[in-house]
C-alpha cells in the first residue's frame, strides 16, 4: 500500500530502511526506527500504525527509488554495455554489503510481508533491460540461437542477484556485473 510521498515521509522511510538493514525485520523495533527518524514512537505510529505496515512502506519506498534510478541509468548516452552495468548498479548495487548479518531475515520478510510488489519491481526492471537488448543489434545476433532479449535480461538478473547476495563490496559487484554484461554484449563489442 503506497503512501503519499513527502520529504518528511521519505526521510522517515530512509531512516527505517537503514535500521531494517542493520537489525533485520525481527530484531528491529518501532522505537529503533523512531529514534533513527528523530520522532517519538507515537509520532511514528501516526504515519504507520504497525511495524508490518512500516516495513511494507519501507520496501515499497526502496524498490520505487531503485527502479526509478535503474531505469534512468539504462537510458543514458553510453554504449549499451555501460548502460546495462549502470542500470544494475542503480537497481541493486546500492544494496551490496550494507546489510548486517543480523538482517539475514530481510529477504524472507520482504517476500512474505510485501509479496507481489517485490516481484513486480523485479519483473519491471528485467523487462526494461530486455527492452534495451531488443532495441539493439544483439536481438538479431541471438535470435538464431533461440535466445530472446528477455532470456538475456533474465540471465544477467540472476547473475547480478547472486553477486548481490555473495559479494561484500559494491566495487566487486560492479566488476563482476561488468564482466557478465561484456560477455553477453560481446557480439556488439567485437563488431
Amino acid at each position: 500500500m503506497p503512501h503519499a510521498s513527502s520529504p518528511k515521509i521519505d526521510a522517515l522511510l530512509d531512516a527505517s530502511f537503514g535500521v531494517f538493514m542493520r537489525f533485520g525485520y525481527r530484531k528491529t523495533s518501532v522505537q529503533d526506527v523512531a529514534d533513527a527518524a528523530q520522532l517519538s514512537r507515537q509520532g511514528l505510529y501516526l504515519h504507520f500504525p504497525s511495524k508490518e505496515l512500516l516495513f511494507r512502506a519501507t520496501v515499497e519506498h526502496a524498490m520505487t527509488r531503485a527502479y526509478r534510478d535503474g531505469v534512468t541509468a539504462l537510458g543514458g548516452d553510453e554504449p549499451l554495455d555501460a548502460r546495462i552495468v549502470n542500470g544494475f548498479d542503480a537497481w541493486m548495487g546500492r544494496f551490496v554489503g550494507i546489510a548486517n548479518t543480523d538482517a539475514s531475515d530481510l529477504l524472507d520478510a520482504a517476500h512474505l510481508l510485501s509479496g507481489s510488489p517485490v516481484f513486480e519491481y523485479e519483473a519491471r526492471f528485467i523487462a526494461a533491460v530486455a527492452g534495451h537488448f531488443a532495441a539493439s543489434p544483439l536481438a538479431a545476433y541471438y535470435a538464431p540461437l533461440a535466445l530472446t532479449p528477455a532470456h538475456l535480461a533474465e540471465t544477467l538478473y540472476a547473475v547480478a542477484r547472486g553477486y548481490k547476495h555473495t559479494l561484500i563490496t559494491r566495487e566487486e559487484f560492479l566488476q563482476r556485473v561488468a564482466l557478465s554484461v561484456r560477455t553477453v554484449c560481446a557480439p556488439l563489442l567485437l563488431s
